[in-house]
C-alpha cells in the first residue's frame, strides 16, 4: 500500500505522453482574397482534403472538408479563417457571390460570370485546375495565403 501511490504516479506520467501523441495537431488557415470586382455580396470559400471532393462540379461544395462565407471589406478584399484544421494536404476553391445566391453564375457555355479563385493561384486555361495544382500543405499551427480573384 505504501508504494501504490508511487506506482500510480509513475503510470500516470507514462500515460500522459501517449495521450499527447494521439491528439491530432491542429492549425489555423487564414485566406486573404484580393482583386474582387466590387464590394457587393460575399465570397464563398471551400477547403477540400481529397482530389475526388475537389473535382466535384457542384457550386455548393457538398463534399468540402470545411467551407465558409467571407464578408467583403471596403477595399475589394476579404479574409476568411479556417480553424481546427488537422495537419495534412488541402486545396481551396472560392467564388465571388455578388448577389448572395449561393451559386456561381455561368454563361451558356459554362464559363463563370462571377469572380473565382484557387489556392496557389494556378494559371487558368480552359478548365478548373486539378487538386494537385491547387494543393498546399498544412504542417504548422498557422498557415496564411493570398488568393487573387480571377474575374471574367
Amino acid at each position: 500500500m505504501k508504494y501504490l501511490k508511487y506506482i500510480l504516479s509513475l503510470a500516470l506520467l507514462l500515460f500522459i505522453p501517449v495521450l499527447t501523441l494521439a491528439a491530432p495537431k491542429l492549425a489555423t488557415v487564414e485566406v486573404k482574397v484580393t482583386g474582387i470586382n466590387n464590394n457587393q455580396g460575399v465570397v464563398r470559400i471551400a477547403m477540400f482534403n481529397s482530389p475526388q471532393a475537389f473535382s466535384d462540379k457542384n457550386d455548393t461544395a457538398p463534399y468540402a472538408f470545411k467551407k465558409g462565407i467571407a464578408r467583403i471589406d471596403g477595399q475589394n478584399q476579404a479574409i476568411y479563417t479556417f480553424k481546427n484544421v488537422p495537419y495534412g494536404v488541402y486545396a481551396i476553391k472560392l467564388f465571388h457571390d455578388a448577389d448572395n445566391s449561393g451559386i456561381l453564375k455561368k454563361n451558356f457555355f459554362g464559363k463563370p460570370q462571377e469572380g473565382f479563385g484557387f489556392s496557389n493561384n494556378p494559371a487558368i486555361m480552359n478548365q478548373a485546375p486539378s487538386f494537385d495544382q491547387a494543393r498546399f500543405l498544412v504542417d504548422r499551427t498557422r498557415v496564411g495565403m493570398t488568393i487573387q480573384m480571377v474575374n471574367p
